[in-house]
């Protein structure tokens, strides 16, 4: 930690996590937005914005099919294009996102742009 935070600095770190950030609130975007899919924690009567904005770093959702969740993780992950871990939420499987890549691009283009979860997620949504 030392030894980035003297390379990038400050404000080297303060870009590097408003890149974690928008890039994990454009994939939450794309999550809130697809019929297969629900963004955790789900806010009644909440807009999209609201949803977006309190996410971070961390994506949970599930599949709206109770049946087809338990198949979500691994179909994600089958990709070799993205990885997500298994959590519980209130008792039912889900799918947790962690953004935590130096890498990321805040942009949607590019092998590190969010644009690449929005694939895997469009694809594999469609299978559900």
């Amino acid at each position: 930690m030392y030894a980035t935070l003297a390379a990038y600095g400050a404000s080297g770190y303060k870009s590097l996590i408003r890149r974690l950030i928008m890039h994990a609130r454009e994939i939450a975007r794309v999550v809130y937005r697809h019929p297969a899919y629900e963004l955790l924690p789900v806010e009644e009567g909440g807009t999209e914005e609201s949803a977006v904005n309190n996410v971070f770093m961390v994506v949970l959702f599930r599949a709206r099919d109770e049946w087809q969740n338990q198949l979500l993780r691994e179909r994600i992950n089958d990709t070799g294009k993205m990885y997500v871990s298994a959590t519980m939420w209130e008792g039912m499987p889900a799918v947790r996102c962690a953004v935590g890549n130096w890498r990321v691009a805040a942009e949607k283009k590019g092998s590190e742009g969010w644009g690449v979860v929005e694939e895997v997620l469009q694809l594999v949504g469609g299978m559900l």
